[in-house]
């Protein structure tokens, strides 16, 4: 590096910290910022202090160091021994160390280079700078200090996510994630917590507002007490094929609640969610191992999204056609909904059962609808007599005073549209009773060309329909 001008006035190592963090040392790899620390006694430790070292870009784990190479050979050789060597854990547990020292704000280890455990670095929690900390392994567990160790750090800490923690020792987290030991943590993640069966996350006036599990397995209880809690997300969890399986139990008090995504392998055996009167948005899929659609798991499933009845938006992800096909499947009333999408393809859907959902939703103004349905009648020859025919003898004996809960709906969105008696049905029969229906979308899927001249004559129909009964517009993605 040409540092010096023509008076040998080293110019650059002159600068402050913070300009040569921000106008230098921001702009390189950290590969190349450590090669830096051999240019002189200035530069020696002056990327340890740069407050953004990112490890991500280091490719080399194995550098053997030999005498007798040039300035730069040392210098490219000195960067692989401080950030690319094979760490074991103790050597971790020093990087981390360090960090701790020199006052670190967000910590990111993500290990995936040895096997074993590594129990959770001590000297973080009396670090007062740190206010973001993730720790990720897929190849190694991390080991949670005691709740009450616990209570005597991270009282800056806004941010906490953990993957990989080892808790076959002791299943239950039911007061960890405390006001007491996170004052002022504002976002936690938690996945892959390997053993965890009981889980309880309190905070009755802090300032806790998101909360992601992914990945707990094992996971039998959950309770969250949180009181100024926005966002949700439970996913890949609860595992029906656990052994000692008890009933999943999930309560939640959340009043502040807005959004709240739930994609998890079994449906809750007991559920209490209370006061989710804030609740705007909802996504709720499940994907059971079994596949076994019995009363019991219908009720349980239609108690539990019964718990969301203050929503605005609902989206039922795979598995929601329990609500298409179950026989006696009750759905309470969802009064404030106004746009509701349904995402399935595993099976069918009958029109009454669709039409009982409708009038569960009497303010819903926007719907999407994507089915892969098996109730699939070809026709063979589409005219406006046989659309008539499927209205009037397979979706208005069902009808009752539907278009009394249809008021309110403008637009309607369908994927997967097949040239069938029921999705033919299903759209004679919005046109026909949703009277403030202003757009429809169509979209289907792939045509052969056999079918190519049936499926116009088909948009035809329909067009021709809608002009008759309705004063929405027809969108085609044929």
């Amino acid at each position: 590096m040409a540092a010096e001008n023509a008076d040998g006035v080293d110019r650059i190592s002159d600068l402050p910290d913070d300009i040569i963090h921000s106008l230098i040392l921001l702009l390189l790899p950290i590969k190349t910022i450590a090669r830096m620390s051999a240019v002189s006694k200035r530069w020696r430790d002056l990327w340890h202090s740069f407050p953004n070292l990112d490890f991500t870009t280091v490719d080399s784990l194995n550098v053997i160091v030999s005498a007798g190479k040039t300035l730069r050979d040392r210098a490219a050789e000195y960067a692989d021994q401080i950030i690319g060597a094979y760490l074991t854990c103790s050597r971790l547990a020093g990087l981390i160390r360090h960090a701790v020292n020199r006052n670190i704000v967000d910590l990111a280890v993500d290990v995936q280079t040895f096997k074993g455990s590594f129990n959770f670095p001590r000297n973080l929690l009396q670090c007062n700078s740190l206010q973001s900390l993730h720790l990720r392994s897929s190849l190694i567990n991390f080991r949670l200090p005691s709740p009450a160790r616990m209570r005597e750090g991270f009282r800056s800490l806004t941010s906490l996510s953990l993957s990989g923690v080892n808790l076959d020792d002791d299943p239950s987290l039911t007061n960890f994630f405390t006001e007491s030991s996170f004052p002022n943590l504002k976002k936690l993640h938690l996945e892959h917590f390997i053993g965890l069966q009981h889980l309880g996350i309190h905070s009755t006036s802090g300032a806790l507002h998101e909360i992601s599990i992914d990945g707990c397995n094992q996971l039998q209880k959950l309770i969250i007490e949180v009181q100024e809690l926005r966002r949700l997300s439970v996913s890949n969890s609860f595992n029906t094929n656990c052994s000692n399986l008890a009933k999943r139990e999930v309560r939640i008090f959340a009043p502040s609640l807005k959004f709240i995504k739930w994609w998890t392998s079994s449906i809750p055996q007991e559920c209490a969610i209370d006061n989710l009167t804030s609740l705007e948005e909802a996504f709720v899929g499940f994907f059971p191992l079994d596949y076994v659609l019995s009363d019991e798991k219908a009720a349980n499933l239609s108690d539990f999204l019964g718990q969301f009845s203050h929503c605005l938006s609902l989206t039922l992800g795979s598995f929601s056609e329990i609500f298409l096909w179950k026989s006696g499947m009750q759905l309470r009333p969802l009064k404030k909904l106004m746009t509701l999408e349904i995402i399935t393809g595993l099976g069918t859907y009958n029109n009454g059962r669709l039409i009982s959902l409708f009038r569960s939703c009497p303010m819903l103004q926007t719907l999407v609808l994507s089915i892969r349905s098996d109730i699939y009648t070809e026709i063979r020859r589409w005219n406006k007599d046989i659309l008539t025919l499927i209205l009037n003898q397979y979706w208005e004996p069902k009808m009752e005073a539907s278009e009394l809960y249809l008021q309110h709906l403008k637009v309607v969105k369908i994927g997967a549209f097949r040239e069938s008696m029921n999705d033919a049905g299903l759209v004679v029969f919005l046109l026909k009773h949703a009277k403030a229906l202003e757009e429809m979308h169509l979209k289907s899927g792939h045509c052969e060309p056999k079918n190519f001249a049936r499926r116009l004559k088909l948009k035809k129909h329909l067009l021709d329909f809608c002009k008759v009964s309705s004063n929405a517009t027809i969108h085609f993605d044929f």
